[in-house]
């Protein structure tokens, strides 16, 4: 998906920290007021997303709460090896209640 494409609720995790992702979601709920936040990851940046959605959870205190979660894989050519790579991939849902 290109990022012309990506709705505004939507947050690309990648290799910032963590807290920079949760405040990311913490903007997107409050002061743009929208119902509901998806991280997007993969590869070995699932691990961010989740823990993101897990610490936004905890702060909120029930609050904000994920709803859908999506996992799958993404596969692509390694032009250097010339070969078929999977990526693991994840979308996470977070809703305000």
């Amino acid at each position: 998906m290109d990022k012309k494409e990506m709705p505004d609720n939507c947050i690309l995790v990648g290799k910032k920290p963590m807290r920079c992702y949760s405040d990311a979601v913490n903007v997107q709920l409050d002061e743009k007021k929208s119902k509901e936040v998806i991280l997007k990851s993969r590869g070995k940046f699932v691990l961010t997303a989740i823990n993101t959605a897990e610490y936004v959870k905890r702060k909120s205190e029930g609050k904000i709460v994920p709803t859908d979660i999506k996992i799958g894989s993404e596969s692509f050519i390694d032009k250097e090896k010339d070969r078929e790579i999977f990526v693991s991939t994840i979308e996470i849902k977070l809703v305000k209640n």
